[in-house]
């Protein structure tokens, strides 16, 4: 590859990992190229605006990215192509690099339409690398946003229990250290006793890739217990053993119930309707709620046929059944006070 070329190439695919560099990249292709001016424009696959755009000086009075959309004015000189850039909902999408010469410029010399032709490959794979890397980082951020709302704890940890990751309920647990802690830098049980079953199921789990579930006990009695589930997390290249293991930590005997909140939303219930029909699902009776929320029992049991018919259920146990099948997720706002 020319060393001209090389150089151009390099400003593509650095480009490609940071797109703020494009406009100048493209620039100096335009200089390499005798270009006039240039266009460049890749779409961004999750939205209407452009992921990339770059345009350079006007041209006959038109702005050069107005041209990428039609033919170019009679007289204008160009070297350019449209590429397909993938996208995750439907067709591919059109993207376009152009490079133009004004008509009092001529056409482009021999040797600098060749340099140009001849980076245009690069061009494509990089504003093709562009797209994957930006649908790759908000895959991440919604996956990422998606761990951190679970009301169960997951962590992800190497063979040897070293922690790589985990989720805000995950946090949280080992920071109250009742079932699993961190112990030198390793997700290992507060129980000292457990240890080595712990570890021995994790390496056989990272190793054979057999998951394991594995009840531990925590510091507050029965009522703290985790249920701990290992899954093989990934594989290294080359070898059927993994790269770790994903950890999923659920309280036993406690269901998690959907907010206040959620329920106001999935049934249009009040705020008293939907505080009622969750303690109905945490296993609260309605004698109980009332007395907890200085109530009159007369007042439980107006909201409690309320919600049930908002619910579409005709008993308290299929109340309770619609209100567990929503998925429970943290909301940080505070449900109105307002009865």
């Amino acid at each position: 590859m020319p060393a001209a070329l090389a150089d151009l190439a390099s400003l593509a695919y650095q480009a490609a990992l940071d797109p703020s560099l494009w406009p100048a990249a493209f620039a100096s292709f335009a200089r390499a190229g005798k270009a006039d001016s240039f266009a460049l424009r890749c779409p961004n696959p999750l939205g209407d605006q452009p992921l990339i755009e770059a345009c350079g000086a006007p041209l006959l009075g038109a702005d050069p990215g107005s041209l990428l959309s039609g033919d170019a004015p009679i007289g204008l000189f160009s070297v350019g192509r449209s590429f397909p850039v993938a996208s995750p909902l439907g067709s591919p999408l059109d993207a376009r690099a152009f490079f133009f010469r004004e008509p009092e410029s001529g056409p482009f010399p021999d040797r600098s339409r060749a340099l140009l032709e001849a980076a245009l490959p690069h061009i494509e794979s990089a504003c093709r690398l562009s797209a994957q890397a930006f649908l790759h980082r908000e895959c991440l951020s919604i996956a990422s946003e998606a761990l951190e709302s679970l009301s169960v704890g997951m962590l992800a940890v190497r063979p040897d229990g070293e922690l790589l990751c985990c989720n805000r309920e995950a946090r949280s647990m080992l920071e109250r250290a009742g079932t699993l802690a961190l112990v030198s830098g390793r997700a290992l049980p507060s129980n000292p006793a457990l240890r080595p079953r712990f570890s021995e199921a994790l390496a056989e789990c990272a190793g054979a890739g057999h998951p394991a579930t594995l009840l531990l006990p925590g510091r507050d009695g029965p009522g703290s217990r985790c249920c701990a589930t290992l899954r093989p997390l990934g594989e290294r290249s080359g070898s059927s053993r993994s790269s770790g293991a994903l950890i999923l930590l659920s309280p036993v005997g406690r269901s998690r119930v959907a907010t206040a909140a959620q329920i106001m939303q999935a049934f249009g219930m009040t705020p008293a309707e939907a505080r009622l029909a969750r303690a109905v699902a945490s296993g609260e009776t309605l004698e109980e709620y009332a007395e907890g929320n200085g109530i009159k029992i007369s007042t439980v049991k107006t909201q409690l046929r309320s919600a049930l018919a908002k619910a579409g259920a005709d008993r308290q146990a299929t109340l309770a059944r619609a209100i567990l099948s929503v998925p429970a997720a943290r909301e940080p706002a505070a449900l109105p006070a307002a009865a």
